[in-house]
């Protein structure tokens, strides 16, 4: 595929003129590939695994915008495609060999092939945070991205039911995990099953980091949210966490 076939994929804006205090994210949140990438030569099953995107993620992601009044902001394409929640001058932001084997169209792809992509698909998606958080800033106090990971991987059985994911700033996550806690039969992670230092915090540190507001990335089983009902459960067991700890941030800055 020649660069100039590409065209410019917008990010889902949802719930746009809410005006609940936090800006949710979703960086994984379709596995979607025009029909022109050929698939990237995959078979339906890996194009519906997680190497593709975070299953039940957009859905708890706009579940929680819902019952807070909060703007989100999810991808529209198959991370396949770009990582949009790597920096594109990764060389791991458009993957050539997942867990599972080759990515057959994404090899030996050259730097024009790379910046198309990042200017089709990374570039709107961040543009519309930028937009999202400016339209927002005399309400929005934190940023929170929310993803899914598979059980076993590379056959490790992974414990966690969920995970809270941060860097710098770890106000959110100290403020949700006890809270989490309170349900003994939930097994929380802090920073598992990933951490900074795997460089999954691109687009927190871009977008929340960079201009001091909280962030906080978390991560669910993806088995627990696979049905609409599921994911209606962890959007109503987090959205009143999350509101009582940007509300307490602002009660202590308040103080």
């Amino acid at each position: 595929m020649k660069p100039v076939d590409l065209l410019p994929a917008a990010p889902e804006r949802w719930r746009p003129a809410g005006r609940g205090p936090i800006l949710l994210l979703c960086d994984h949140a379709s596995n979607f590939i025009p029909q022109s990438f050929a698939s990237l030569g995959l078979d339906g099953d890996r194009l519906n695994s997680h190497i593709a995107w975070d299953s039940g993620a957009a859905g708890v992601t706009r579940m929680i915008a819902d019952l807070l009044d909060c703007p989100a902001v999810l991808t529209t394409a198959s991370r396949l495609l770009i990582d949009c929640n790597r920096d594109p001058a990764d060389a791991d932001s458009i993957v050539a060999m997942g867990e599972q084997g080759p990515i057959p169209g994404n090899a030996g792809l050259d730097e024009s092939a790379r910046a198309a992509r990042a200017a089709a698909y990374y570039t709107p998606y961040h543009d519309g945070i930028e937009d999202a958080r400016k339209a927002g800033a005399s309400t929005i106090k934190a940023l929170v991205a929310i993803h899914s990971f598979v059980p076993v991987y590379h056959g490790t059985q992974r414990p966690w039911h969920i995970g809270l994911i941060h860097n710098r700033d770890h106000r959110l996550a100290e403020s949700l995990a006890p809270q989490l806690a309170a349900d003994t039969a939930l097994v929380v992670g802090d920073n598992q099953p990933y951490g900074p230092d795997d460089r999954v915090y691109h687009t927190l540190a871009r977008h929340a980091e960079a201009h001091g507001l909280a962030a906080l990335m978390i991560e669910i089983r993806n088995d627990l949210i696979a049905s609409e009902a599921d994911q209606e459960a962890w959007a109503a067991r987090l959205a009143p966490m999350l509101l009582a700890t940007v509300k307490g941030l602002e009660a202590r800055k308040a103080a």
